[in-house]
């Protein structure tokens, strides 16, 4: 990028000739970033004078890579990695330059994303991603003819209760839930299975925010066969 320059003598009252009075040369003048317009006086004058000026990525051809789409709670904050992709190909990782806001504190559970400023809003908004709640498991099994009574590890902070899936360990059983909504609860009772069969149960946590529901990672399958 290059800008017209034009130079005048107060003296004199006359524009100065570019080649002949001075010459203009520019440092950084290519890429997104602040370049540097240098004019130095020949011939009759000399001196130098630098002047800084601004490359804008275009408002309207950029966008926002994000390296990761999901965390899971530790109770601090977390962001992906950013990278502006400009027209379609040219990547910027190094945002140094460049205004980052999110859209929250990205430290508890919910949605988040990105957006890129560069000395004005660059309409650069990045791919939402989210906070999950810590994930638990099953400590203890207790069996029975009929039921099974299942105890797990307790996610008190951001979290708002459990949801347990289990079905015979069969192919084709039906699955069936079992939602727990207190995340002070750390075990409960599955009645009415039928005796001396083989059932499967796993675990996951979730979490209310504004609306919408979220959920950790499920736990691995526990097996058990009920009493005789």
């Amino acid at each position: 990028m290059e800008y017209e320059v034009l130079l005048a003598d107060p003296d004199q009252k006359k524009l100065l000739e570019k080649g002949v009075d001075y010459k203009v040369s520019y440092e950084n003048n290519v890429e997104i970033g602040t370049g540097t317009v240098i004019v130095e006086g020949i011939g009759d004058y000399c001196g130098t004078i630098k002047r800084e000026f601004r490359i804008w990525p275009p408002r309207n051809g950029s966008k926002l890579k994000i390296s990761r789409k999901e965390f899971t709670y530790n109770g601090k904050v977390q962001k992906p990695d950013l990278q502006l992709i400009v027209n379609g190909n040219k990547v910027i990782s190094d945002l140094s330059d460049y205004a980052v806001q999110f859209s929250g504190d990205c430290i508890n559970v919910g949605s988040y994303f990105p957006v890129v400023w560069f000395y004005r809003p660059l309409g650069a908004k990045g791919e939402a991603f989210r906070i999950i709640p810590q994930s638990t498991s099953f400590s203890k099994i207790k069996r029975k003819n009929n039921s099974v009574t299942l105890k797990w590890k307790r996610i008190t902070k951001q979290a708002d209760g459990y949801q347990i899936q289990y079905c015979r360990d069969k192919a084709g059983a039906k699955l069936k839930k079992v939602k727990i909504r207190s995340a002070k609860t750390n075990k409960t009772t599955i009645r009415k299975l039928k005796p001396h069969t083989r059932y499967t149960f796993r675990i996951r946590t979730y979490k209310n925010v504004r609306g919408k529901t979220y959920y950790s990672k499920w736990s691995k399958w526990k097996k058990i066969k009920t009493k005789q």
